[in-house]
């Protein structure tokens, strides 16, 4: 050890003193080199720092790297060499150790050139005969590799962070497609564990109907290393399944060998549940709209084909008056009124469907109705066929027309009893109350925007046929049968009547397994009223003057004969514009007006209006192919009279017309 308080002539001498040791040193290695050059040479060739020191703490060696970064240091104690204390400290502790025959290997820091450097330092003794001699010394510069490490290890976390922090999974596979990384966020929704995945394997967690076809298109993928997109159904963590959209891609390395894959998967649940919920409501829309334009065609076909059968009855009625009760052309012309008035009740039906049927709505008691309409039933329905009844007591009242929900009943048993074919079966009819919240109206034939409540249902089930899916898409379609015979209007009428009582269908079908249609009517509490009586009878003999206002020429003149042959005096017209003229020019003989509801110049409700400026007192009888309901709405607090729908009997129009003359007057108001 130098003592740094000897003099500078004492430290010159003992400087020479270490080097004279040194060089004998060096001649104990060169013994085994006879050149000597060949050791050196080798030791300067280290790309690193290589040194030896002394049993005297004295640096005896150096090489050409630990010359060029620390001088020559030959004779010198390699604390004293130290930039700073706490590497003097460390230098001390590392060489005590080696000295006590321990190899020591440890990372340090030095302070070179001015910047901190990072080494790996290795010590070791140096043993003659078991005794250390002296120690040699390593220090590898590891600066850049620390660097680059950290670096790494920087880079890497920040990845963890990213990948931890995505609300979506990532994952890699190695090269055999089994996992060896999924992110928490994943990892979380599948309730598992990355030990769990990599035990057991990812593909546990999947749909069985993702273990054939996808699964194989995954392994495809593995095999010829093509990047892989499908979707996953994961069984999560609660039991149910998400959707997931997956996407990855092989690993490589520098010869372009597959080393492992890479990937994420996105939780894309609600966006398919999103998808699905909006096609099936275009798919609604469609079909409603579909309906709507059907139900519109219909309507207008009933209409028009009204104001035909009106014609046909009208003269059919009048003829029948005139023949004598002998003549053998009687009976023809019954078969002629008899055709007609089906064929009245087939536009009866395409109303129904439209939505615009004739509608008297009042409180009714389904159970009740239905219970009025057994004997009814049982005459229309097969002999093989069994009805069953399980009809609730004291059920809430709904607001219907009675007739109406008659032929719902009526069509529903009828078609169950055609779907049990000649097999036979049960058709079973019921009737409950149940409270029905919004979103399971939501998925209902003509359950669209229905307020969530209490419902009154009417069910027949029937154990036929079925109906397949597709069939299930067309069944309200009007003129769409199965059968080989049959006009295909019943449940198309049955979905117009349900249309409009904003009631709602459910139909639940599988083929080979039966059908069963469950009608929900909006409950109310509304008390029954009277029973109406619809009963007419023909005055013996009339008078007054009847305007007859239509542009159908057989309406007018089989009108003005029917109402003629009853007494009354008769005006006719042919449109709206020529209404007006006759009117104003008897507008005082005038008693009453028989008006259509719809003529090319001006309509009814136009010509309304101006008969009233002429007169606010006339007496206005609205006639029309459409329903009460569909026609008159118009015309609400204007004071309109009466209405008779097209096509009409002599007794029923004159009937109404007395009615109407006989009623109170109309307000001037």
């Amino acid at each position: 050890m130098i003592d740094q308080d000897k003099s500078k002539q004492e430290l010159i001498e003992e400087l020479a003193e270490i080097r004279r040791q040194a060089a004998h040193w060096r001649s104990l290695v060169t013994e085994r080199d006879r050149d000597g050059a060949i050791l050196s040479a080798a030791i300067d060739c280290f790309p690193f720092e290589f040194f030896a020191i002394g049993t005297d703490g004295r640096y005896m060696l150096q090489n050409a790297v630990s010359r060029q970064l620390a001088a020559d240091n030959i004779g010198r104690c390699p604390e004293d060499c130290a930039p700073d204390e706490y590497t003097r400290q460390l230098w001390l502790d590392n060489n005590r150790r080696a000295f006590a025959g321990e190899r020591v290997e440890a990372e340090v820091e030095a302070h070179v050139r001015g910047e901190t450097r990072t080494y790996y330092n290795i010590i070791a003794p140096i043993l003659d005969g078991g005794k250390v001699c002296g120690i040699l010394g390593v220090n590898v510069d590891i600066t850049e590799r620390k660097r680059a490490e950290n670096a790494l290890r920087e880079s890497e976390e920040r990845f963890r962070l990213l990948v931890e922090a995505i609300p979506f999974g990532a994952w890699t596979c190695d090269a055999q497609g089994r996992n060896t990384y999924i992110s928490p966020a994943f990892l979380g929704k599948l309730g598992m564990t990355v030990e769990q995945v990599r035990e057991f394997g990812w593909t546990n967690a999947l749909a069985p109907e993702d273990l054939g076809e996808p699964l194989e298109r995954w392994r495809h993928c593995v095999r010829t290393g093509e990047d892989w997109k499908g979707e996953w159904h994961f069984r999560m963590k609660d039991g149910t399944y998400c959707t997931s959209l997956s996407q990855g891609r092989p690993l490589r390395d520098s010869q372009g060998q597959i080393v492992g894959w890479v990937g994420v998967d996105i939780d894309i649940t609600e966006r398919k549940r999103a998808e699905e919920e909006k096609l099936e409501l275009e798919r609604r829309l469609l079909h409603a709209q579909k309906l709507e334009s059907i139900g519109i065609l219909a309507g207008g076909i009933a209409h028009d084909f009204n104001n035909i059968l009106a014609g046909i009855m009208g003269y059919a009625d009048l003829t029948l008056i005139e023949l004598p009760s002998s003549e053998p052309a009687r009976a023809n012309l019954e078969v002629i009124k008899k055709a007609a008035q089906r064929a009245a009740d087939l536009t009866q039906q395409m109303l129904a469907y439209a939505g615009k049927g004739k509608f008297v709505v009042e409180p009714v008691d389904l159970s009740r109705l239905v219970e009025d309409s057994k004997k009814m039933l049982a005459m229309s329905v097969s002999k093989k066929a069994t009805v069953t009844y399980n009809l609730a007591s004291r059920l809430p009242l709904i607001q219907a027309d009675a007739a109406q929900l008659c032929q719902v009943v009526m069509n529903l048993v009828i078609n169950a009893s055609e779907a049990l074919g000649e097999q036979g079966g049960v058709i079973a009819v019921a009737t409950s109350a149940i409270r029905c919240e919004a979103r399971d109206l939501a998925g209902m034939v003509v359950g669209q925007d229905l307020p969530e409540g209490q419902y009154v249902c009417l069910d027949v089930a029937d154990t036929g046929c079925g109906i397949d899916e597709q069939t299930l898409l067309k069944i309200f379609d009007p003129f769409f049968t199965t059968k080989f015979t049959g006009r295909g209007l019943g449940l198309a009428a049955v979905h117009g009547i349900v249309c409009g009582h904003k009631a709602a269908i459910q139909v639940s079908s599988e083929p080979g397994k039966g059908t069963t249609f469950r009608v929900f009517f909006p409950a109310s509490g509304t008390a029954a009223p009277a029973v109406r009586s619809d009963a007419m009878a023909a005055p013996e003999r009339a008078s007054g003057t009847v305007l007859i206002v239509d542009d159908e020429e057989t309406i007018r003149i089989s009108a003005q004969r029917m109402i003629e042959r009853a007494g009354f005096s008769v005006l006719i017209a042919s449109g709206g514009r020529e209404a007006i003229r006759v009117f104003r020019e008897h507008q005082n003989d005038v008693s009453c007006v028989l008006l259509d509801l719809t003529m090319p110049d001006l309509d009814g409700a136009e010509t309304f209006r101006e008969l009233r400026g002429i007169r606010p007192d006339v007496r206005v009888i609205l006639t029309s192919g459409y329903s009460e309901e569909a026609a008159t709405a118009r015309f609400a607090g204007q004071g309109l009279t009466g209405f008779i729908q097209k096509p009409y009997q002599l007794d029923t129009l004159v009937v109404r017309i007395q009615d109407t003359l006989d009623g109170p007057e109309v307000s001037r108001a």
